[in-house]
């Protein structure tokens, strides 16, 4: 299956509206104490803004006429690790463009760790299960109030940087195919040249061009 431009702009917008109601619905649950549930929701949400950044890219690739791998990309958007590891990216991408270089080696070094953690509380904050050294795991013993809590607020603000995104982009479809020239090349960087990318990026846009 693939997705024309059209698609892709509409399923943005999905996305951001389903994230900011589940956000929602999570802090809904959190006033009347259901920790776990709470914790759920607002992990939905920011798999689903997660989402946007694979679309987003996809998108890219054919306004500039780079042949898109739908089949993997349609997986992506499906398997929550991989929506996960999307979102660690993305913020480690944040800290290099704002010079904290240290952070983002960082996280791109415990990245697989950080991602098998949050999808394991995830299951847990649905499923009763055991833990490694046989005891029984329930949601409302493994999610408290303070991790809760602090999924509703990393959520608020990934939501609210998705719509700033969008907002100052605008829509892929009116974007120009001139001013993605060579993105293919991307697929192709070492790690320290997705650096650099990075750096001059942060420096386009601190000079505002």
């Amino acid at each position: 299956m693939s997705l024309t431009i059209r698609q892709i702009d509409i399923y943005l917008q999905a996305l951001v509206d389903n994230a900011k109601d589940l956000h929602r619905e999570s802090e809904i649950l959190f006033k009347k104490k259901a920790y776990a549930r709470s914790y759920t929701l607002s992990h939905i949400a920011r798999e689903e803004i997660a989402k946007c950044h694979i679309l987003y890219a996809a998108g890219r690739r054919m306004i500039a006429d780079v042949e898109v791998d739908w089949k993997k990309t349609m997986k992506r958007l499906r398997d929550h690790k991989s929506k996960l590891k999307q979102e660690t990216v993305t913020n480690a991408a944040m800290l290099i463009m704002s010079g904290n270089e240290e952070d983002f080696d960082d996280i791109m070094n415990k990245a697989q760790a950080s991602c098998d953690w949050r999808n394991n509380h995830k299951n847990n904050s649905l499923y009763v299960g055991i833990s490694s050294d046989g005891k029984i795991v329930s949601p409302s013993t493994d999610i408290d109030k303070d991790i809760a809590q602090r999924n509703i607020e990393l959520a608020r603000f990934i939501i609210r940087d998705e719509i700033k995104f969008q907002s100052k982009v605008g829509k892929l479809e009116n974007m120009e195919p001139t001013r993605l020239a060579g993105i293919s090349s991307v697929d192709l960087m070492t790690e320290e040249q997705h650096k650099e990318l990075l750096r001059k990026l942060a420096k386009s846009a601190n000079r505002g061009d």
